[in-house]
């Protein structure tokens, strides 16, 4: 099993309605922004 280590500032899990508005929110402030999710983007609720 690989490990990878991600630095961010911000980190939004879950990438459904909420979960997307948070990360585009967050993204106005000038920070670095990952969104983690389990499905695909635009496959989420």
């Amino acid at each position: 099993m690989s490990v990878e280590t991600v630095t961010t500032d911000v980190l939004v899990i879950g990438a459904g309605g909420a979960g997307s508005r948070a990360a585009i929110e967050a993204s106005n402030y000038n920070v670095q922004v990952t969104l983690l999710s389990k499905e695909l983007l635009g496959k989420a609720h």
